[in-house]
């Protein structure tokens, strides 16, 4: 274990309760939220309404949080903490031995003093705000375009799918970590506008699903049993040499591209219907199964029935899915294969939880504007990953500081600036991952 983190855990008693996981993970909703970070189990319930993070604190009841805890907080209170504390973990055996390392405990130190230095509040949101509004005229504008003006307005489905794969990032990433909305969402009657939105803007991609299976992206990326996108295509491309390889993946370099189009259906097929949410148990939470609902409605009604009202139903067929295969082949493409571009080459030898993020993360052209835009801020992947509280805006600022840190400690830094060269280094994963002989994980 890491010194800091070993000094942390030696300042509380040893004469805590125990609880196995088994007890702790009935604790998995927003009205009975327990928490494990490092080996200490919290019973967070009363703080869920005053956290001024939103509800990214309960996604993971019942569950270990320590990542996503270090990660989110410059400054972790361990007195605001220890008035919930409850307990500790019995044969607790974390996927780290350090959380929050002398270099994330550095990193953390030198963005949250620039940001003080520069008078930057980083919880201020106002450009994402504007983002949002322009970019939302330009996705009305093209749905419009695609069903009141045939046969050209066809052609309105692509700029229509960039501009849902910007707003997944502005919208939808950003309000699920808790960077945008947070004081209206607390307002009766605002789950209507917020299910709204969603369905119309991220159609089928259900809020709290989405939430939890980022979430849990965050605290081990990669990995083939915590990481959604890795376990849910399982099937159809292999993501990880711990993943059980099949005799199609062998030619996965050459039909993967192809997937990325259609990826939400894939994880629907290979994930939604296993036990990956099962711990969660989502619908426990008051409202979730009537917002799934009510998003779906919203989506059906918006991206279908109306427009076969408009137009007719081979149109909407033909328009609905060059718009789905562009935003999903856009968003994809720009956000998930940051962390599939090649296959570990650095041994981290104490198992830093930072130290595996930075070696398994990477950066897309930061600070280029039409990826900016494209990402919705998700470019700055690896950024983000390192400081998920930080609101996308603020996040390109600091990458001098974590290239810097990072080259400092000897961590891996990575910050594509050719798209081509990208997309070579993931064909070259794929290929070299595809016929790979099952190997441990790393």
């Amino acid at each position: 274990m890491d010194p800091i983190q070993k000094n942390k855990t030696q300042k509380f008693s040893d004469n805590l309760t125990e609880y196995s996981w088994d007890e702790i993970s009935k604790h998995n909703n927003n009205d009975d939220c327990w928490i494990v970070i490092d080996q200490f189990v919290y019973d967070v319930t009363p703080w869920v309404k005053h956290h001024p993070g939103g509800n990214v604190l309960t996604i993971l009841a019942g569950e270990d949080a320590t990542a996503m805890y270090y990660s989110n907080h410059f400054n972790t209170s361990e007195k605001i903490l220890g008035e919930f504390l409850i307990g500790s973990v019995k044969k607790h055996e974390p996927l780290f031995s350090s959380y929050e390392d002398q270099f994330f405990s550095t990193l953390k130190q030198r963005v949250s003093r620039y940001y003080k230095d520069n008078n930057i509040n980083y919880r201020e949101t106002n450009k994402t705000y504007r983002q949002l509004l322009i970019t939302s005229l330009v996705f009305f504008s093209c749905w419009l375009t695609m069903y009141f003006f045939p046969p050209w307005g066809l052609l309105a489905a692509i700029p229509m799918g960039l501009a849902t794969s910007s707003l997944i990032g502005y919208f939808g990433h950003e309000f699920i970590h808790g960077n945008i909305f947070t004081r209206l969402s607390q307002r009766r009657g605002y789950w209507v506008l917020n299910n709204i939105l969603w369905g119309i803007f991220i159609p089928f991609m259900p809020e709290k699903y989405f939430q939890y299976e980022h979430i849990r992206h965050h605290n081990y990326p990669m990995h083939p049993d915590h990481d959604y996108d890795v376990f849910a295509l399982k099937d159809f491309v292999r993501l990880s040499p711990a993943i059980t390889k099949k005799r199609h993946h062998d030619f996965q370099h050459m039909y993967a591209p192809f997937t990325y189009g259609v990826y939400i259906f894939l994880q629907l097929l290979g994930g939604y219907t296993t036990s990956f949410f099962e711990k969660r148990e989502i619908l426990k939470d008051k409202g979730s199964l009537r917002d799934i609902i009510f998003s779906s409605l919203v989506a059906v009604s918006f991206h279908f029935i109306l427009p076969v009202y408009l137009a007719n139903a081979w149109w909407v067929l033909l328009g609905a899915g060059l718009y789905f295969f562009s935003w999903q082949s856009a968003i994809y493409i720009s956000s998930g294969l940051p962390h599939m571009t090649e296959l570990s080459k650095n041994e981290n030898k104490t198992n830093s939880w930072s130290y595996h993020v930075c070696n398994s993360t990477k950066n897309l052209k930061a600070g280029n504007k039409f990826f900016n835009w494209l990402t919705g801020g998700l470019n700055c992947h690896l950024n983000h990953h390192l400081l998920p509280s930080v609101p996308q805006e603020h996040l390109h600022a600091v990458t001098p500081i974590i290239e810097q840190t990072c080259k400092e400690f000897g961590y891996p830094y990575t910050n594509y600036t050719s798209f081509k060269s990208y997309y070579s280094d993931h064909f070259q994963f794929l290929k070299t991952l595809g016929p790979l002989d099952k190997v441990k994980q790393a």
